[in-house]
C-alpha cells in the first residue's frame, strides 16, 4: 500500500506540474543573472526546483557564508585577498569518482598491474558539471592545474590535487563572501527516481525504467559538444530483479544529486547488511589498490586503512549520536545513549 500510494503521488507530480526538468543538466548550477534557459528561466527561477535553501547573497547568517559546500579549487583568487580560503573542505573522495566511472560505462585506468580496476573518467556529461576533476584552469594565472586522476599521490606542494572537487554551488566569480548559489533540497529529478523506486517494487518494470529514462535522457543531451552521449542508459530489462535495480538507482541518484545533501541517508537507509555489501567492502576493496598509497588527505587514504565489516557496529553507526547541548538538556537521556564510535578513531 505505501509503494502504491508513494507511485501515485510520484506520478502525480511529473505529469501534473507545476515542475518539469531542466532541459540541459548544467542549467541547475549556472548562478548567472544573465543566463536563461530554452524555457526564459534563470538558475534561481527554473521549473524542477521544489524546495531550496535560498541565499540572498549578504546574509552573514546564511549557509552560504561559511562555503560549506562552494569549495575554490586551488589557485583561486578571491576578493577577500586570499588564495587559499576554503580550499576543497567537503570533497567527493576517490571511491565515489571511480564507482561513477564504473558504472557509466567509463575507463579503467592504465596506471600498472594493480590499478586495473580504478575507473577514471566516464561519458556521463553530468559529471563534469558538478565536479572539478583531472584538470582545472588557475583564476590566479589562467594555467591548467592538473588534479585527481590525473594527479593522484599527496605530498606537502600537491595535496589539494589528490581529489575532485565539487563544481554545482561555485559561484563563477569565485566571490569570497557569501554568494548567491541556492541550495537544492528538492527538486524534479528526485521525484523520478522515487517513483521509479515505487514502481520496481510493485512489479512495474516498464514505468520503472521509464522514469529513469527521463532523468537519463535529460543528462544525455545535456553533453557541452551538442551530441548526444552514450551514457547514462538503461535498456529495459538491464538488471535481473527489483533489488539489483534498486541499488543501481541508489548510485544513480547519487550521482545525479551528488552534493545536494542526499549521501548519508542514501547509502545507510536500506540496512547495515546492505550498507556492508555495497559500501564498505568495496570501498575496502578499492582503498587495497596501489594507486591509493602515499595520499594522507583523509584517514580513509592512509596505507592499511580498512572500514569495519562487523554488522553490528555499522547498524549503530547508522543511528545519529546525540549532541552533548541535547544530552545536557534532556535529563532522561543518560551517556549510554549516545552511539559508541570508537570504531571511528
Amino acid at each position: 500500500m505505501l509503494w502504491l500510494k508513494t507511485l501515485c503521488l510520484g506520478k502525480d507530480v511529473i505529469q501534473n506540474g507545476p515542475y518539469r526538468l531542466a532541459a540541459n543538466f548544467g542549467d541547475l548550477f549556472r548562478w548567472s543573472y544573465e543566463f536563461t534557459d530554452k524555457y526564459g528561466k534563470n538558475s534561481w527561477n527554473l521549473d524542477e526546483r521544489i524546495l531550496m535553501i535560498q541565499s540572498t547573497g549578504n546574509n552573514t547568517a546564511n549557509y552560504s557564508a561559511t562555503r560549506s559546500l562552494m569549495q575554490y579549487p586551488e589557485g583561486a583568487i578571491v576578493p577577500a585577498g586570499t588564495t587559499t580560503a576554503q580550499q576543497g573542505e567537503v570533497r567527493p573522495n576517490r571511491f565515489f569518482f571511480s564507482k561513477w566511472c564504473e558504472l557509466t560505462d567509463g575507463e579503467k585506468a592504465l596506471l600498472g598491474t594493480s590499478t586495473d580496476s580504478i575507473y577514471v573518467n566516464t561519458p556521463d556529461p553530468r559529471m563534469s558539471y558538478s565536479l572539478f576533476h583531472t584538470k582545472f584552469i588557475q583564476c590566479s594565472d589562467s594555467t591548467n592545474v592538473k588534479i585527481y586522476p590525473t594527479e593522484a599521490n599527496n605530498s606537502s606542494t600537491n595535496k589539494l590535487r589528490s581529489m575532485p572537487y565539487y563544481k554545482k554551488y561555485l559561484s563563477p566569480t569565485y566571490a569570497g563572501v557569501p554568494d548567491k548559489a541556492d541550495l537544492y533540497l528538492l527538486r524534479l529529478a528526485e521525484i523520478y527516481y522515487v517513483a521509479a523506486e515505487a514502481a520496481i517494487r510493485l512489479n512495474k518494470s516498464s514505468e520503472a525504467y521509464s522514469f529513469v529514462e527521463a532523468v537519463h535522457s535529460r543528462a544525455r543531451l545535456s553533453d557541452p559538444s551538442g551530441i548526444e552521449s552514450s551514457s547514462p542508459k538503461w535498456a529495459e530489462g538491464k538488471f535481473a530483479n527489483a533489488d539489483d535495480f534498486v541499488t543501481a538507482l541508489i548510485w544513480d541518484k547519487l550521482f545525479e544529486l551528488c552534493g545536494e545533501g542526499h549521501e548519508f541517508y542514501e547509502t545507510r537507509r536500506l540496512g547495515a547488511r546492505w550498507f556492508c555489501e555495497n559500501i564498505v567492502i568495496p570501498a575496502n576493496e578499492f582503498l587495497k589498490l596501489e594507486y591509493q598509497e602515499g595520499s594522507y588527505i583523509e584517514q580513509y587514504y592512509r596505507a592499511g586503512f580498512q572500514f569495519p565489516t562487523d554488522i553490528q557496529k555499522l547498524r549503530g553507526s547508522l543511528l545519529c549520536e546525540f549532541p552533548v547541548e541535547e544530552l545536557s538538556l534532556n535529563t532522561s537521556l543518560s551517556l549510554k545513549d549516545r552511539n559508541d564510535y570508537s570504531w571511528m578513531k
